[in-house]
């Protein structure tokens, strides 16, 4: 039992003496999205198989079913995030106690639990694009106390709400729908909310490319007591998450532009492979021995490390072809007559789109940290198309970090 609000007001000073005073007692929660890294794995496969087809951006939502099938994950003060569009979290046996005064004893308490699911968004249209959307369930109400004769919990009003907090301006986020109407707790029984959380073209980071905003949205529930309760409405926060509006204009598939977004973005994206893809088992057996074997790989470079967590580039083009120039260089030293009409090009790892490609070493990094080597050029395509449809489905933009792993 969390610690009372506000200093007890004494039933002479509020009422007739003759009458009880009861003091309300909310539980305060752990509800700072704090704590350990979270990830989500999905596979290259998977967007090499989209690759092939014409089908939209269709995120991967989840549901409130979904949600409790991951209660273990969902119940932590970060919640669950599935992927970049995909976000739930679960509240239990949140209890509101009334407190007989002067004698302090409980004289009613009730549980109940709240489902938080939220959805990001991706479209070519600002309105609908820089959009997150939450529904919130309220259910498994129960009664634990309750005095006969003695008010009941049950009838404490609630409102719910979610709070935003963007930046770089108050502006950076906007909340849509406001305050719920007031209702007990019995009625809420059952029942449903949606809060909808937006954020304006230009209103990211002047300083920064895509126009990204950021911030922090909190549930919060207000408690409105009556008298005879004390002390008067009393709020307490449920939980706490991350999120991402931007409007990279550069994010396409098969042809269609998916200019603006949203995303939670506390999570780490874990790219994954298998060691011998189909399709392009050449090339994964190669991402395999720079992960695992660097020491085997080209170039020969003593105690190398080969990085997993990668950054990707956009803007500088300049950077993305120096990669790739360092690894033909690579290739044509210790692969003399692999090229044109040999169906090979030379591949490498980590990604010529990326911050720690094999020129890493011009822009302060050691040198050497990554391996080229050649690879058919049929594997190479696809495998090079099923990242371009990755960094497009979960909104990988200029400078996000997203790892790579084997399973």
């Amino acid at each position: 039992m969390g610690a009372s609000l506000l200093a007890v007001v004494t039933p002479a000073a509020a009422q007739p003496a003759t009458e009880p005073a009861y003091r309300l007692d909310i539980e305060e929660t752990d509800w700072k999205g704090t704590g350990a890294q979270q990830f989500y794995e999905t596979p290259l496969a998977k967007y090499v198989s989209d690759a092939t087809t014409k089908s939209p951006i269709n995120p991967d939502y989840t549901d409130r079913g979904e949600c409790l099938a991951h209660r273990n994950d969902a119940v932590k003060p970060t919640g669950w995030i599935k992927n970049h569009y995909a976000y739930c979290h679960i509240s239990e046996d949140r209890d509101i106690s009334l407190i007989e005064l002067p004698a302090n004893k409980t004289v009613s308490k009730v549980y109940y639990r709240l489902i938080t699911v939220g959805r990001g968004a991706v479209a070519n249209d600002p309105t609908a694009g820089r959009r997150i959307e939450f529904d919130v369930f309220v259910d498994e109400v129960k009664v634990e106390v309750q005095v006969p004769g003695a008010p009941s919990a049950l009838a404490v009003k609630l409102a719910f709400e979610m709070e935003c907090g963007g930046w770089p301006t108050a502006n950076s986020c906007r909340d849509q729908t406001g305050r719920t109407q007031e209702r007990t707790v019995a009625e809420w029984n059952g029942g449903q909310m949606s809060f909808v959380l937006t954020s304006p073209v230009g209103s990211g980071n002047p300083a920064q490319p895509d126009d990204k905003a950021i911030g922090v949205h909190r549930l919060a529930v207000h408690h409105m007591p009556f008298p005879p309760f004390w002390p008067g409405p009393v709020k307490r926060y449920v939980m706490e998450g991350g999120f991402r509006f931007d409007s990279a204009q550069y994010i396409y598939h098969k042809g269609t532009q998916y200019g603006h977004g949203a995303i939670f973005d506390r999570v780490l994206p874990r790219l994954q492979l298998f060691r011998s893809e189909p399709g392009f088992p050449q090339v994964s057996e190669h991402i395999w021995q720079a992960l695992n074997n660097p020491g085997s790989t080209k170039p020969e470079v003593r105690g190398k490390q080969i990085p997993s967590e990668l950054h990707r580039i956009y803007y500088d083009g300049v950077r993305r072809g120096a990669n790739n120039g360092q690894a033909k260089i690579t290739c044509n030293v210790y692969f003399p007559g692999h090229g044109s009409g040999t169906g090979e090009n030379c591949d490498e790892f980590p990604f010529q789109t990326t911050a720690e490609g094999a020129a890493a070493s011009q822009y302060g990094a050691p040198f050497g940290q990554y391996s080229a080597k050649p690879v058919p050029d049929t594997e190479n395509s696809i495998a090079g198309n099923g990242i371009s449809v990755f960094y497009g489905w979960d909104r990988i933009l200029d400078g996000d970090v997203f790892k790579v792993i084997f399973k």
